[in-house]
């Protein structure tokens, strides 16, 4: 009896795992669709917002990399390199990543 109590709470733990990562997915897609959205819209201030919500889910190399493209919109060069730094840790092969952080830099005057 003990055994089948024991499955029967490991399926149940399992499932309620899976759920909260699908979840979790869910509110990380929808994150991303809306910071997109508003990035075509010019909307930074939202874009930042969307995509700081996705980041405290998941770190993730497209999140950053669309929130330091919105910092940089904004004039905020400094938190723009911060995440590109970030990109580039995440992945560095990012071509992407470096470019961006080397306009910010630039735009610095650095």
């Amino acid at each position: 009896m003990k055994v089948k109590v024991f499955n029967s709470f490991f399926l149940l733990k399992i499932t309620c795992l899976s759920l909260i990562a699908i979840t979790i997915s869910l509110a990380m897609d929808e994150a991303l669709n809306k910071a997109q959205d508003a990035y075509q819209k010019s909307n930074y201030r939202d874009v930042i917002k969307f995509t700081s919500k996705a980041i405290e889910l998941k770190e993730d190399v497209q999140y950053y990399l669309l929130r330091g493209l919105a910092y940089s919109k904004i004039e905020k060069y400094d938190l723009a390199i911060k995440d590109f730094s970030v990109v580039i840790k995440l992945n560095p092969r990012s071509l992407m990543g470096y470019f961006q952080r080397g306009n910010a830099y630039k735009e610095l005057g650095k």
